[in-house]
């Protein structure tokens, strides 16, 4: 990914007054969205007790897609996701970078780093409010202190699948935005979305994550990717209407 994002830089080059305006940020709406969406992680830190069914769950009540994976526990692929999202979470500046002044790289990282927080602020309410066993609570293979703990519970949706995908589609719309020629782009995108495949099935074979975690933090990740560069490249208005507010604007 790093001699991608070289070649991209190197291929890319284009004079200061041809580059698109930045995103346009609001700290009136922008400030509180980060710290609302940043506020929502902190269910993570919540300490609220094993599993339903720790130290052990039955398998029978996992549906048809799932039932396969459970009891699985392979910590080193765990670490392998981790260090794959770790990448992608960072990549999107540096690959700005070979696109935009470095103000505008700044600028736009903002409304990324935004899809970041709304994807990961969503992943952590939804897993402390569903509390979904992790695959390897259904065997014996992972440390009893691992299936006992909090964490254990928080297996729907997947948070590290979430937070790939939210940055390779931010990241991709925002090249979209740049008028960035299509095949790097397209090479950007192809990479980041490599990657972010990679980072969903590591969290399956590791056991952290059944294949519907990983689906539905996909969803969430891509949905958020898409949505923060929308609403920062068209003017949205909540209007009042009779009961309550509307969103205007168009997409």
């Amino acid at each position: 990914m790093v001699i991608a994002l070289v070649v991209l830089h190197a291929a890319s080059v284009r004079a200061d007054d041809e580059a698109p305006a930045a995103y346009e940020l609001r700290a009136e709406i922008d400030i509180p969205a980060l710290s609302f969406a940043t506020i929502a992680t902190t269910a993570w830190f919540l300490d609220l007790g094993p599993a339903w069914c720790a130290p052990q769950c039955d398998p029978t009540r996992l549906n048809a897609l799932d039932r396969p994976f459970a009891g699985r526990y392979a910590p080193g692929w765990t670490k392998a996701g981790t260090l794959a999202a770790s990448v992608l979470i960072v990549a999107p500046p540096f690959v700005l970078a070979a696109f935009e002044r470095p103000l505008y790289v700044a600028n736009d990282s903002v409304v990324i780093a935004e899809a970041l927080m709304f994807a990961s602020g969503l992943d952590a309410l939804m897993q402390t409010a569903v509390r979904r066993p992790r695959p390897f609570l259904y065997g014996t293979a992972a440390p009893l202190s691992d299936r006992v703990d909090t964490s254990a519970s928080l297996s729907f949706p997947s948070g590290h699948t979430a937070l790939s995908f939210a940055a390779t589609f931010a990241t991709w719309r925002t090249l979209d935005r740049l008028r960035v020629a299509p095949r790097w782009k397209w090479l950007a995108f192809g990479l980041g979305l490599a990657g972010s495949s990679f980072v969903a099935v590591s969290r399956v074979v590791a056991g952290d994550h059944f294949p519907t975690d990983v689906i539905a933090g996909a969803g969430v990740g891509a949905s958020f990717g898409v949505l923060l560069p929308a609403l920062h490249t068209r003017r949205v208005h909540l209007v009042p209407i009779a009961g309550g507010l509307a969103a205007t604007g168009s997409f």
